[in-house]
């Protein structure tokens, strides 16, 4: 019997839902490979691009299924029950213990499920495949209490994000590196030499180139 099932992150609750026949699923994987040349060796398999996976379900819901399902009953049950002929012979048949109507009940979850874009895990007897969404949902019904169902689902790619906390001892050898940075020597100009203003140490400096051109 193939399986649907959500974490209800989309839809608000988690669930199930089965189908009671499946008369066709199939998976394809696809691969875009270049059409130019490419060198030969392991690099070759980098030029190979893997597309998302694909899952197809073609099947069958019904209000008279032949085994109970355990999902979209509303909680009937089958039970056994006397049945009385037109002679008076009696038999033992298997009754519902209340009405249903599992088709309606199935064809709006996957409607929903298809338009809020839940993650599905489906389970058939060939595979089990996770983070599948559905890309195409489409319900046929001729007549009769059953309904015919398409299901065309694709992989989704997940991938899990972290954050990093950077230290406080950073922050500070940060500004221990600031406070060590040389001094400017223009900033030492402007103060002057020896704590004294601008003025007086340019006079000083003229001093000095006088008594050395002067030889004293």
């Amino acid at each position: 019997m193939t399986r649907l099932e959500w974490d209800g992150v989309s839809v608000g609750s988690a669930g199930a839902l089965e189908l009671d026949a499946a008369k066709l699923y199939g998976f394809e994987h696809v691969a875009e490979i270049p059409e130019h040349a490419v060198e030969a060796g392991a690099p070759v398999s980098d030029h190979i691009r893997p597309v998302n996976p694909t899952c197809s379900i073609e099947g069958l819901i019904t209000n008279t299924p032949v085994l109970v399902p355990t999902t979209q009953m509303e909680g009937v049950t089958r039970a056994p029950a006397v049945l009385t002929l037109g002679g008076g012979a009696q038999i033992t048949v298997q009754q519902w213990s209340g009405p249903f109507d599992r088709v309606k009940a199935c064809d709006a979850l996957l409607a929903e499920l298809a338009t809020k874009g839940e993650l599905l895990r489906v389970f058939t007897g060939l595979r089990i495949v996770e983070d599948l969404g559905i890309t195409r949902y489409r319900a046929e019904r001729s007549g009769g209490d059953a309904v015919a169902v398409t299901i065309e689902l694709k992989r989704v790619r997940i991938v899990s994000t972290a954050r990093a906390t950077v230290p406080a001892v950073r922050r500070v050898q940060v500004q221990a590196q600031r406070g060590a940075q040389p001094v400017d020597d223009r900033s030492a100009l402007a103060r002057g030499l020896d704590g004294g203003s601008p003025v007086t140490a340019a006079r000083e400096r003229v001093r000095q180139r006088l008594r050395l051109l002067g030889g004293g």
